[in-house]
């Protein structure tokens, strides 16, 4: 005989309900309202002063510090300290120099590039001239190489510099000349490096980091998966690892393949701000061999007489709270009309942010889970922010003069910001955007009360 059972709460002596429909099974009667209560926030990402506003000036120093160009100038000594390393592949280039040595034998001599796979040719005396000095004649290099699409020449003496633009990749770069003028294009090549390789590089002095304020350089990945590669400072006398090692992961799109991308890491991130002594190297590690990886144009920049240094942006749960995401929101404001002629839609380009052109370094996106990054997106443009699942424009406006948009993009799932341990969402800006009207972020969500 079975044993008669009922669902009692034992705090009250109360049994479960059991709705009986006629035509339909029983079911017992639960509730579908929460738990728990929840409190409704929203904030804005806001900097360690406070402040919303992101369209910030950021600029940096005129002297950096060089550190490696794949060997195209002497900078800070390559050496494979683990694994496999061509400290001066000539695969891709960011980075390219020309060095006018004899301008008086550089007769009809010829400088040919390939940039994405065109290859175009200067011939002197028909696009540039030898003529007077080395320095004359590397300046009118200088205007017939940077009226190239895809490139920007410079020149300091003899030497024209030669960086890509975006989107750009420079594959060969020649000249017919000999030992009257070098051409070369090179960078760092890890493409076959095992797990835990490593590769430095050494100034062969301390350098003093009191005026210097961010780590850049620019990685053409064809392959990445999951940690990549670590960079941090090493001390070559002591023998020993500086500050902390980051994921050059956490700067850039990693999903992004076969482009230069640049990452800018602030030396706070590093650990490594302010030091006086010790400093003398940096060294890359290679974690899995899941990494086909290049870079180059490593440069420790310099703070800008008036600084206004790579900021953060942050939201974090308040002590004793768990804020639950639902969505971020992208605010942003700019001096152009914003309409199309014919009003049928606004007139936003992808690869802009309203009037200001792709970013260089982008919006870097970093969500942190008990301090570490596990989620980064690179937002160089509306486009890059428009493609994430579930963004939309959800306001549009424009007098005429200026132009408002607000894009918001909503979670698949809430994300979790747990206050005891320290997990944040954060934005950072790296490149001067300070040609918009405005720039913010927004968070909205709940928040549960843990304490």
């Amino acid at each position: 005989m079975p044993i008669k059972s009922q669902i009692t709460d034992p705090a009250t002596g109360k049994l479960v309900a059991v709705d009986a429909p006629e035509g339909e099974s029983n079911a017992l009667i639960v509730s579908t309202r929460d738990l728990k209560t929840y409190e409704d926030k929203f904030d804005y990402f806001l900097d360690a002063n406070g402040s919303a506003d992101m369209n910030l000036a950021v600029t940096a120093g005129a002297t950096p510090e060089n550190v490696y160009d794949g060997g195209d100038k002497t900078q800070w000594t390559a050496s494979t300290i683990s694994g496999t390393f061509t400290h001066t592949s000539t695969a891709h280039a960011k980075e390219a120099v020309i060095t006018v040595v004899d301008w008086t034998g550089l007769a009809l001599d010829t400088i040919t590039i390939i940039i994405n796979g065109v290859t175009t040719i200067r011939t002197e005396g028909t696009n540039w001239d030898n003529e007077v000095s080395n320095e004359v004649t590397a300046e009118n290099i200088r205007v017939a190489m940077d009226a190239i699409t895809g490139i920007t020449a410079t020149r300091s003496v003899a030497v024209v510099t030669i960086v890509t633009d975006i989107g750009y990749d420079i594959t060969s770069l020649a000249t017919s000349a000999g030992a009257d003028m070098t051409a070369t294009a090179r960078c760092e090549d890890a493409s076959a490096s095992a797990a835990n390789g490593v590769v430095q590089y050494a100034r062969g002095a301390d350098l003093d980091l009191t005026n210097y304020i961010s780590l850049t350089g620019w990685v053409y990945l064809t392959k990445w998966v999951s940690q990549g590669a670590l960079i941090y400072g090493w001390d070559v006398s002591g023998s020993i690892q500086l500050g902390i090692a980051v994921n050059i992961g956490a700067y850039v799109n990693t999903a992004t393949l076969n482009t230069w991308q640049r990452f800018t890491i602030p030396l706070t991130d590093l650990g490594i701000a302010g030091l006086t002594t010790g400093f003398d190297a940096i060294r890359i590690q290679i974690v899995n061999s899941n990494v086909d990886t290049y870079w180059d144009y490593i440069r420790i920049q310099e703070q800008a007489v008036t600084p206004v240094n790579p900021t953060y942006f942050t939201i974090k749960a308040e002590t004793g709270t768990w804020w639950i995401i639902r969505s971020i929101s992208m605010i942003v404001a700019d001096a152009m009309a914003g309409t199309l002629a014919d009003g049928t839609m606004p007139a936003l380009a992808y690869n802009k942010i309203l009037g200001v052109t792709n970013l260089t370094n982008g919006l870097i996106y970093n969500r942190l889970n008990n301090g570490e990054v596990v989620k980064t997106i690179a937002i160089h443009n509306l486009g890059d922010w428009l493609s994430r699942p579930h963004t939309e424009i959800r306001s549009a406006i424009s007098d005429g003069t200026n132009t408002y948009v607000v894009i918001e993009s909503e979670f698949t799932e809430p994300v979790i910001l747990k206050s005891e341990n320290d997990d944040q969402l954060r934005f950072l800006v790296a490149d001067d955007v300070s040609g918009l009207l405005m720039l913010r972020m927004t968070a909205a969500g709940k928040v549960e009360q843990r304490t």
